[in-house]
């Protein structure tokens, strides 16, 4: 069979096992896949059984051997991939995360079949729905405090925006999308201690909305909590960024109320 070499330090090499339709298409960003896979040991003794796994290209939510391996096979083509255990944690695969570090799995993978259409050829309403539904669904595992899955959706929503190569007015109607993420992506960060980052993606959004209360807010904690980054607090930057916020929200009472004559 054929040999892959992949130039990520992940995938060492993959092998096809058995040849698949080379007349189709390989799967691509955002179409949706069926595979079969097993985890070895690299001797070939089984840590995860057979079992068949869907997911979406590019989107993730599975193992990275497998979201950078099999966009290179054709349907039904099976294939050996040999990649560090680091790779290979996360969903279907928990005993692999026990690994020792530096030790290397053996992959049997099958790709069964290939749905959907590629993100690049959606619609602008179409990828603004599928955005919408991923930050929908990071909303929802947010307020279960399951925060890291919260960040993958926001993450992937993300995706799709930065992968959308259309003309200016599309770009504008994305840019509101973004901000909503990147604000939600900050109080993952917030509320799992990453300060840094949390800062990082309200610097974003404030350089689209400069105004935005929630990312000044959150920009404001994190200026608070400096000690813990071995720096002093940044009082000064904290007060102004207090004002703004109560500046803007006068400003949003005023507008609200009837004006009087």
């Amino acid at each position: 069979g054929r040999n892959i070499e992949i130039q990520r330090e992940t995938c060492k090499n993959v092998k096809t096992v058995s040849c698949g339709n080379v007349e189709l298409e390989k799967p691509g960003n955002g179409q949706n896949v069926n595979v079969w896979v097993k985890i070895m040991h690299e001797n070939g003794d089984v840590l995860v059984g057979r079992q068949r796994l869907s997911f979406t290209i590019n989107k993730g939510d599975v193992i990275k051997a497998l979201e950078i391996c099999v966009p290179l096979m054709h349907v039904q083509e099976t294939a050996l991939i040999l990649t560090d255990s680091k790779f290979c944690s996360g969903r279907a695969a928990s005993e692999a995360s026990e690994m020792k570090p530096g030790s290397r799995l053996l992959l049997e993978v099958q790709l069964l079949s290939v749905s959907g259409t590629l993100l690049e050829v959606k619609s602008l309403a179409e990828q603004l729905e599928l955005i919408s539904s991923e930050r929908e669904k990071g909303n929802r595992y947010f307020q279960s405090k399951n925060y890291d899955l919260a960040f993958l959706c926001y993450s992937h929503a993300l995706k799709i925006i930065e992968s959308n190569s259309k003309g200016i007015e599309e770009i504008i109607k994305l840019l509101e999308e973004k901000v909503k993420c990147y604000s939600n992506m900050a109080a993952c960060h917030l509320n799992t201690g990453n300060l840094e980052e949390a800062f990082t993606c309200c610097d974003i959004v404030l350089q689209h909305e400069p105004q935005h209360c929630k990312a000044l807010f959150r920009k404001g904690k994190v200026r608070n909590s400096d000690d813990a980054l071995g720096r002093p607090p940044d009082v000064k930057i904290a007060i102004s960024n207090a004002r703004i916020i109560i500046i803007i929200i006068i400003k949003n009472i005023l507008h609200l109320c009837p004006h009087t004559g």
